[in-house]
């Protein structure tokens, strides 16, 4: 009995000491194939650890071999579609010439949106809008501003006056804005009230396919729709001079209607203002940003520049200017991103070199450090110097004797102006009348423009604190400066 007792103590025992052995080998770290000893989820070991962690989403380490894996398949389809697209817009082109009429024309984009152009009236002053119809079907939208010291007298006005007030011998701007947007975008309508301020009417239009004008737009319709312009304005401003004014595509589209004037008509226009000009639209397209991504492209000049010829996009400036006899005024900013200066420069070459009277032909560049880039030109305050001093008039000593105006009881001109080469919102002073044109800024930051008569170049530009101005002197390649006395 004892030693039964003895037994059934002891084999309780024995299951405790069991008990208690197995818990202490579960507390032991695991063993790997080898043999060696590793804690269990320890680094190590990359299957302990992910079935602890759970699963994962595809690419949440990047670092890890597998989610780069995962990742790989991926980047390269996009890759490839990105090359499919890049390599195949060439061969659409060449295939479909019209769609680089969107390309140049841009005009889908309506720019500013949202603005009633019916109603100039909430953008400009002393302006009514009107329609012209310029070929069956087509009907082109107009805004007609009159000089400011008009401004009281047209208050109120009906259009069949400022038909009238065309008659007034003032001169007249027919204004032709660049690719996309419409008459309404800000630089443009600045360029009207700029102008208009020193006394002349200006007229700016959508062409057709533009703004809230009927039809498609075309090379050949955009000079009908000129044209028709012209001689609406000629057949009621009697003996005042008219002026074409074309900004960046609207370039091309002025020294064509002055060529069709002169070879159709002989009539020679009073004068021709080219504001950030190119050559011809093929050298326009070889230098325009979107376009550099092709440069090094297989048969980039095949597949993209003479396709322009197929899609009958020409706009020959550099041509045009070669039988032209009209003045013609160079505006071109040195920092333009769009249109570069050079291509400017390079068209009053072809200009000069061909006209008999070298004084017709004026280039006036604007340093880069002004930041006027492609658009902004008409908010350089001295820009209204330079054309009433350039602007074709008979008289050239003009712009000694006037300021700036024809509302000389304005103080200011409302807008942006320059100060050490950056641009600020605020107002611009306007200069005295008594000679004093040249000093556009009162102040430390005055800017100033000095225009020699013998050059056919001028650059506008800054004038430092210490009250003497540099003057630009020479201009076929670098200017050179001298100091002048305000």
């Amino acid at each position: 009995m004892h030693i039964v007792g003895r037994g059934a103590g002891g084999s309780q025992g024995a299951g405790k000491e069991d008990r208690q052995h197995q818990e202490s080998r579960l507390d032991q770290p695991t063993r790997s194939k080898d043999g060696a000893g590793k804690p269990t989820g320890s680094p190590g070991d990359h299957k302990t650890r992910n079935r602890q962690a759970g699963p994962t989403m595809p690419g949440a380490n990047l670092l890890d071999n597998r989610g780069w894996s995962a990742w790989l398949p991926c980047l390269k389809t996009a890759l490839l579609h990105l090359f499919v697209i890049y390599a195949s817009v060439p061969f659409l082109i060449r295939l479909f010439p019209m769609l680089l009429t969107k390309f140049v024309f841009l005009n889908m984009f309506k720019i500013p949106f949202f603005v009633d152009l019916s109603r100039p009236e909430l953008l400009l002053n002393h302006t009514v809008n009107f329609y012209l119809t310029t070929e069956p079907e087509v009907t082109i939208g107009v805004w007609h501003s009159v000089p400011a010291s008009r401004g009281v007298e047209a208050q109120g006005k009906d259009h069949s006056w400022y038909e009238e007030a065309l008659g007034d011998d003032n001169p007249v701007i027919l204004y032709l804005h660049g690719n996309g947007g419409t008459r309404a975008a800000d630089h443009r309508v600045n360029l009207i009230k700029v102008m208009s301020a020193i006394g002349f009417h200006v007229l700016s239009l959508d062409y057709r396919g533009y703004g809230d004008s009927s039809g498609f737009p075309s090379e050949g319709g955009f000079t009908t729709d000129i044209l028709y312009l012209y001689d609406w304005v000629k057949a009621r401003s009697g003996k005042s001079r008219v002026f074409l004014w074309g900004h960046s595509l609207g370039t091309g589209i002025a020294t064509n209607v002055a060529r069709k004037l002169l070879e159709d008509r002989g009539t020679q226009v009073d004068g021709v203002i080219l504001e950030s000009p190119y050559t011809n639209i093929r050298d326009a397209a070889a230098n325009i940003p979107v376009t550099k991504i092709y440069h090094k492209f297989p048969g980039f000049d095949y597949l993209i520049l003479d396709t322009l010829a197929l899609a009958d996009l020409f706009f020959q400036s550099d041509e045009n200017v070669k039988v032209l006899t009209s003045p013609i005024l160079i505006l071109h900013a040195e920092d333009d991103p769009i249109i570069p200066s050079h291509l400017g420069r390079k068209l009053f070459e072809i200009a000069i070199s061909a006209y008999q009277d070298k004084n017709k032909v004026r280039f006036v560049a604007f340093p880069d450090k002004l930041g006027l880039a492609h658009d902004y030109i008409s908010f350089h305050p001295d820009l209204p110097t330079v054309v009433k001093w350039d602007n074709m008039a008979s008289r050239e000593e003009q712009w000694c004797t006037q300021s700036f105006a024809a509302s000389k009881s304005t103080a200011t001109r409302h807008g942006t102006f320059f100060s050490g080469g950056q641009r600020h919102w605020g107002t611009a002073p306007r200069p005295s009348v008594r000679g004093e044109t040249r000093q556009m800024l009162a102040g430390s930051s005055r800017l100033g423009v000095t225009i020699q008569r013998p050059t056919s170049i001028t650059t506008v530009g800054n004038v430092p604190p210490s009250g003497k101005r540099l003057a630009p002197v020479s201009i076929r390649d670098k200017p050179a400066y001298r100091s002048t006395q305000d």
